[in-house]
């Protein structure tokens, strides 16, 4: 058995048995190459292995080839691999800050110290998230519930908004049911008996925003928004989707809960303006609530301004 993982060979057998449904090969997750002189050359060694035998099939030709989650200390270790990646593999849990947090836990400085190591390489996430163990003692603070379903669709977007190719939330389903001194029984979008949690609705309800309206392509002139006036914490983002609905994301990126003090600290709402150019027939402001679900009103420009309210929940402007 090779040091770090699977012996490479079984790849093409590993992929027949998901009937081909694998997107990518993972390199060794959170390996502890610090633990071994040798460590940082087996790694490595095997990452390439395990490029070399999935690049040498026919049948792998469009499954690309993660490398290894290495986290804290052991990124600085690690040795280059550009050479035998497809694309870079991190795991970036803001912990209990939020998601655009600038401390040590925030995302680009993740994406900066993967650059050591996997150079260029297009970025995707296979692990984040948040949990709820509020009785923890681990290192790993926890945030409630509400603040958890406020932060995970932003999380999403904002990993998008910085280039990330892929995010994978940890996790689907809560690992254990231990109670609420265990962080790994609270990581779930469903808990371990499999029902939702309010984080749940919220990602479900997220995909759904982009889902196209009628199964036609839209081929008319696209609307423009300019953000005229917003807070100076304000994370917009916009989209069109294949219905030729325009949406814009808006929130306040700003921190939710203080892990120490154990209290809420919510952003009040600040206007924000939205210029359109073009006409659109019809405009919804749908919001995230703490309980995963929307609310949703008609929204009305007067001269071609846009005048909405934002604070730290998500909101999508679409115009349709």
């Amino acid at each position: 058995m090779p040091p770090f993982g699977i012996p490479t060979e079984l790849t093409p057998r590993i992929y027949d048995w998901c009937d081909g449904a694998v997107d990518f090969f993972e390199g060794p997750n959170e390996p502890m190459v610090g633990r071994s002189p040798a460590g940082p050359a087996l790694l490595k060694e095997y990452q390439q292995r395990l490029y070399e035998a999935v690049r040498a099939s026919a049948d792998l030709k469009d499954v690309r080839v993660l490398g290894p989650s290495l986290i804290q200390a052991q990124i600085r270790l690690a040795e280059p691999m550009a050479d035998v990646v497809d694309d870079a593999n991190i795991h970036p849990y803001p912990g209990h800050f939020n998601p655009e947090t600038t401390t040590h836990a925030s995302l680009q400085l993740h994406i900066d110290g993967a650059r050591r190591v996997f150079g260029d390489r297009p970025v995707v996430i296979t692990e984040t998230g948040y949990h709820t163990a509020l009785a923890t003692r681990k290192q790993h603070l926890p945030v409630p519930e509400a603040i958890k379903t406020r932060y995970i669709p932003r999380l999403l977007l904002w990993c998008f908004h910085n280039g990330v190719k892929r995010t994978y939330l940890y996790e689907g389903v809560s690992s254990f049911d231990r109670g609420d001194t265990d962080p790994e029984s609270s990581f779930g979008l469903l808990r371990n008996d499999l029902s939702p949690t309010p984080s749940y609705y919220a990602v479900k309800n997220l995909l759904a925003q982009f889902r196209p309206d009628g199964t036609r392509k839209y081929k008319g002139q696209p609307l423009s928004v300019r953000v005229e006036r917003g807070p100076a914490d304000l994370v917009c983002m916009g989209f069109r989707r294949r219905d030729g609905a325009n949406l814009v994301a808006v929130w306040r990126g700003s921190q939710g809960w203080d892990a120490h003090a154990k209290t809420l600290t919510p952003a009040a709402r600040a206007p924000l303006n939205l210029r359109l150019r073009g006409r659109p027939r019809t405009v919804r402001l749908h919001r995230f609530r703490d309980d995963g679900c929307l609310s949703s009103t008609r929204l009305e420009a007067q001269n071609d301004l846009l005048r909405v309210s934002v604070d730290d929940s998500l909101a999508i402007v679409v115009l349709a």
